[in-house]
């Protein structure tokens, strides 16, 4: 587990270095390869506000860095919402 922590922060930290916003950064450090996410998820993981965390996953498909890829049920608010993932060439967090 404590590898797992430890190559998260040296991500985050890699990408806070190459110009992207803290919380961009964050949510890109959060998010594992081929796993969806709803953005109520991702916000509550990362104790930020719904509204924050959209706004800043837009950002990033605008940057080629997340995309949507259909819709999932979201595990918080039990609704069909839009389902996002790590964009498909990001292999790692460093590409």
């Amino acid at each position: 587990m404590h590898n797992i922590k430890e190559s998260s922060l040296t991500a985050y930290d890699s990408l806070k270095s190459n110009g992207m916003a803290a919380s961009q950064a964050r949510i890109l450090a959060h998010m594992q390869p081929g796993r969806l996410y709803s953005r109520r998820e991702i916000a509550r993981a990362l104790d930020l506000e719904t509204s924050s965390v959209a706004g800043r996953v837009n950002e990033l498909i605008e940057m080629n860095q997340v995309e949507v890829c259909g819709h999932i049920k979201c595990p918080i608010s039990r609704k069909t919402v839009e389902a996002i993932k790590l964009a498909g060439k990001q292999t790692s967090l460093f590409d």
